[in-house]
């Protein structure tokens, strides 16, 4: 399979995918190149396909966490876990009840109780997956490196258009409100799954 852009770190996943919507059984070190494009355009190119190969589909849905003097509102997104990958693909901040400046950084200071995010596909049992979601206030300002920035007008959504952005076990995500005391609402929309070691190697 010289030149494929097959990738062997996730054959299995694929092995998996071509039986539950393939219906075949299938070996990779034998397989015949033509059926490549087949496989790699289900992997690309169908949403309905993911869950197949272990793809979850997840949303906060709407979050929101209320003013507190002096205080920087913020929403995590954070793995806690030793082997999922989350890739969030959608940041908006809803309504904002002011003009004002917001951010998106990784690896802020934790805080808040988790909850569980919401799955987008009606296959996930409990329509509930591993990626968790949590809300805080900040009275130290902004904390973590600082990936993307907007401004939003008062009283209308604002969408960050720097991700995708990918959160392996150990660190997190957070969406600031640059203004304190002030009432914080947003959504995360994206996908996790859980890895094998080598895809989480440097």
């Amino acid at each position: 399979m010289a030149g494929s852009p097959f990738n062997a770190l996730v054959a299995s996943r694929y092995a998996d995918f071509t039986r539950r919507v393939l219906g075949e059984e299938i070996r990779f070190d034998s397989v015949a190149p033509e059926l490549m494009p087949v496989i790699e355009l289900g992997v690309v190119d169908r949403s309905e396909w993911l869950y197949p190969q272990g793809v979850r589909l997840w949303t906060t849905g709407p979050v929101q966490i209320a003013a507190a003097i002096g205080n920087f509102g913020k929403i995590e997104i954070p793995n806690t876990s030793d082997n999922l990958v989350i890739v969030v693909t959608v940041v908006r901040v809803l309504a904002s009840v002011a003009a004002g400046t917001y951010e998106i950084t990784m690896d802020g200071p934790a805080q808040g109780t988790p909850t569980h995010n919401f799955a987008r596909d009606s296959r996930v049992p409990g329509l509930k997956v591993q990626s968790l979601n949590r809300i805080g206030n900040g009275a130290g300002g902004v904390g973590g490196n600082i990936l993307d920035e907007i401004t939003v007008p008062i009283a209308q959504d604002g969408v960050f258009s720097g991700g995708p952005w990918v959160i392996t076990p150990g660190h997190n995500l957070q969406l600031w409100d640059l203004t304190t005391n002030q009432l914080l609402r947003g959504l995360f929309d994206g996908y996790e799954y859980n890895s094998l070691p080598q895809e989480l190697a440097p």
